[in-house]
């Protein structure tokens, strides 16, 4: 599906040019929206991690048919809380 690093893309750029950082969460709800309208159903992942100090950190990434849309490159090294699809 070609269809799904585009969004990831589109939405990483729109990120980068706003004058106020936009986290990891923020970006996948958009992603999850953007798919959503086009009736692909994606999987929003929240994980977590233990920084240095035993700080821990949460992180967000989108899948939709097992291909990371967004979110995947700081994926490694944090455990899966909760993984959220829609119902059918």
């Amino acid at each position: 599906m070609p269809l799904l690093p585009q969004v990831g893309r589109a939405v990483e750029r729109a990120a980068r040019r706003l004058p106020l950082r936009l986290a990891c969460l923020p970006q996948a709800l958009a992603a999850k929206a953007m798919l959503q309208r086009r009736g692909i159903v994606s999987t929003l992942h929240l994980g977590m991690a233990l920084a240095e100090g035993r700080q821990m950190k949460a992180h967000a990434w989108l899948t939709a048919s097992g291909v990371g849309v967004i979110g995947m490159a700081f994926r490694p090294g944090y455990t899966e809380l909760a993984g959220f699809t829609p119902p059918p």
